[in-house]
């Protein structure tokens, strides 16, 4: 099974400051959802953007983390712009109860093929995701609310088993708080600008192809 290598590279400078873009450390010891495989291709979490890209990011997101919904719009237009790439977002819901809810309800949509449409809709929310607006909103973007509360509890025990792999795995990589992204095979954290997001993907796909 792979693992996620220990690879360093140096410290970079960023436009926006000093950041550290991190190597994945190897989590021999860990068990199989820190391999490639379900870090990138977890099957119950749906992809979006070009699902045959060459290279992946995960988002690890709250939809009430106000720096979530600023980068949203960032990373889409990254994403769109580059063509290949496959974007995957784990919801890690740390901002309480609402936040659970509404990332609950949104992985229960998966059965109606709309997690995408449905996570783009509320990180897309100008103000606090309530439950009672979870639900608006959600309804307004064509999603069955009805259906999803009702596969939410049919399915309740997988779609927390889910969220506490996205919690373990965020923890795991010493995530300390929302936004925080898996580029490839390297770390970045927090929320940038399309550059750095630009310039940490090249730096990812150089170390795939071995340079």
């Amino acid at each position: 099974m792979t693992k996620f290598s220990d690879k360093t590279i140096s410290r970079r400078l960023f436009v926006t400051g000093s950041l550290a873009l991190a190597a994945m450390p190897a989590f021999a010891q860990e068990g199989d959802i820190f391999s490639e495989a379900m870090i990138w291709r977890d099957p119950a979490v749906p992809a979006a953007g070009n699902a045959k890209g060459d290279l992946t990011i995960v988002e690890y997101s709250d939809f009430n983390c106000p720096y979530c919904r600023k980068v949203f719009p960032t990373m889409q237009k990254v994403v769109r712009e580059d063509g290949n790439i496959r974007l995957v977002y784990k919801l890690w819901p740390i901002f309480g109860p609402a936040s659970i809810y509404s990332a609950q309800l949104v992985l229960a949509t998966r059965a109606q093929g709309k997690y995408v449409q449905a996570y783009d809709a509320l990180m897309s929310s100008t103000s606090r995701v309530t439950e009672a607006s979870a639900d608006k909103t959600l309804a307004a973007a064509g999603i069955d609310v009805s259906r999803a509360k009702q596969d939410l509890q049919k399915n309740k025990s997988e779609i927390e088993t889910i969220l506490k792999r996205h919690h373990a795995q965020a923890d795991g990589f010493s995530f300390q708080g929302t936004p925080s992204f898996i580029i490839g095979k390297f770390r970045l954290f927090g929320a940038h600008e399309a550059e750095v997001f630009q310039q940490a993907i090249a730096d990812a796909r150089k170390m795939l192809k071995g340079g």
